[in-house]
C-alpha cells in the first residue's frame, strides 16, 4: 500500500515538472490602442536592399572640360548622390574607354554600361537615325524632336533595345550645324569646286557632294591646320566648336544654315538598366534630365558669347539663300533610301510632313 501511494505521488510530480515546461505563451490582454497587434517591444523590420551596389561605368567621347563631359560629370554626382548604397556610377571622360564606336561595342557586351555621346553615333544599328545626318532633313529641333516622339522613330528605338542599349535622353541639346569658308557661301552654287572638310562618314559625303562641293576626308584634330594650310578651302560644325577651334580665323566666313541639329544622348545598356528597380530608372532619367538641361542652356548662353568673338577677331556672318541649299538637296533623300541608308520606306516624306 505504501508503495502504491508513493508510486502515485512521483507520477503528479512529473505530471507538474511537464506542465511547467509547456506554459503557453503569455497574451497581451486586448487594448484599444493602435499598437494592440504588436508587442511593446517589437522592432520594424529592416528593409532589404532589391539587390547588390550596380556600378555604371560611363564613357564619353568629349574632354571633361567641354560642354558634355562638364554635363557628364553632373549626371555622375547627382546619381551618386541619390541613389548611394545601390547604385554607383564611375565617369570617364575623353576616350579613356575608347572612341564613340568602341563604346557602343562595349555596352552590348557589357564592358561598360553607359555612354554619353553624340546620338548620330548609333546609326550604324538604327538606320532609321541617319535621316538625322542628311543635310536639310528638318527645319528647326522641335522638327527632330517631333520625328523622334513620334511612331516614325519607333523602329529605330527598338531596335537599339533589341541590340541591348537603352537611350536614357537624347534632349541634350547642341547648337545648329553652319557651314563656312574662305569666301562667302551665300547659294548652293559658292559651294561649286570647294574643297570642303568632311568626317569619315559616307553620308556627310554625300551631302556636300550633291550641293557641288568636293568632299575632303579631315580628322577632327587636324581640323584647324587643314584649313590654315589650304587643305580645306571651307567646312561645317555645330557653332559651338567655331571658336573652340579657332576656324573663323581661318574660314572666316560663316553662314549659319542650319543644315542639321545635333544631339548629345545618355544611354546604358539594357542589361544593366533592367536590373534597376522603377524608383532607381526614375532617378536615373530625372538626373538625366536635369544634365541635359544643364547642357542646352550652357550651350546657347556660350553661343551668345562666341558670336562677339568672332566679330571681334574679324569674321562675318554672311546674308545666305537657305532655299537654295534646300532645293540641291532633296533629290538625295530618294538616293539614300535606294541605298538602304534607312529602313522605313518613305521615311523623308513622312518627316516633312509631320505637323511641328
Amino acid at each position: 500500500m505504501k508503495k502504491l501511494v508513493s508510486l502515485s505521488l512521483a507520477i503528479v510530480m512529473l505530471l507538474t515538472v511537464f506542465a511547467g515546461c509547456s506554459k503557453p505563451a503569455e497574451q497581451k490582454p486586448a487594448s484599444s490602442g493602435a499598437s494592440s497587434s504588436a508587442p511593446a517591444s517589437s522592432e520594424p523590420a529592416p528593409s532589404t536592399p532589391a539587390h547588390d551596389e550596380i556600378l555604371i561605368k560611363l564613357g564619353a567621347s568629349s574632354a571633361p572640360t567641354e560642354p558634355t563631359g562638364k554635363a557628364g560629370q553632373m549626371f555622375t554626382d547627382l546619381v551618386n548622390e541619390r541613389l548611394a548604397g545601390s547604385v554607383k556610377v564611375e565617369f570617364y571622360p575623353g576616350e579613356q574607354l575608347g572612341a564613340a564606336m568602341e563604346e557602343v561595342e562595349n555596352m552590348q557586351v557589357d564592358l561598360q554600361q553607359g555612354a554619353m555621346f553624340s546620338f548620330d553615333n548609333y546609326t550604324s544599328i538604327a538606320k532609321d537615325l541617319n535621316i538625322m545626318s542628311m543635310a536639310f532633313s528638318f527645319d528647326s529641333i522641335e522638327h527632330v524632336y517631333a520625328f523622334l516622339e513620334s511612331d516614325l522613330a519607333d523602329n529605330a528605338f527598338q531596335t537599339l533595345e533589341d541590340s541591348g542599349i537603352h537611350i536614357v535622353t537624347y534632349k541634350m541639346q547642341k547648337n545648329p550645324r553652319a557651314i563656312f569658308g574662305k569666301k562667302p557661301l551665300e547659294t548652293v552654287e559658292d559651294l561649286k569646286g570647294v574643297k570642303f572638310r568632311v568626317p569619315n562618314i559616307d553620308i556627310w559625303q554625300k551631302n556636300f557632294n550633291t550641293m557641288g562641293a568636293v568632299p575632303t576626308i579631315v580628322a577632327w584634330s587636324d581640323y584647324t591646320m587643314a584649313m590654315m594650310q589650304g587643305v580645306v578651302d571651307a567646312g561645317e560644325c555645330s557653332y559651338e566648336s567655331i571658336v573652340a577651334l579657332d576656324l573663323h580665323k581661318y574660314a572666316p566666313y560663316i553662314s549659319l544654315v542650319d543644315y542639321a541639329y545635333p544631339l548629345e544622348s545618355l544611354a546604358i545598356n539594357t542589361a544593366t538598366w533592367n536590373k534597376l528597380t522603377a524608383e532607381e530608372q526614375k532617378v536615373i532619367e530625372e538626373c538625366a534630365a536635369e544634365a541635359a538641361e544643364w547642357f542646352t542652356q550652357y550651350v546657347k548662353e556660350q553661343w551668345e558669347v562666341d558670336k562677339q568673338t568672332i566679330i571681334d577677331d574679324g569674321g562675318t556672318f554672311v546674308e545666305f539663300d537657305k532655299q537654295s541649299f534646300i532645293d540641291a538637296m532633296a533629290p538625295l533623300a530618294d538616293q539614300l533610301e535606294a541605298e538602304g541608308y534607312w529602313a522605313t520606306p518613305g521615311l523623308y516624306d513622312s518627316i516633312q510632313a509631320l505637323p511641328h
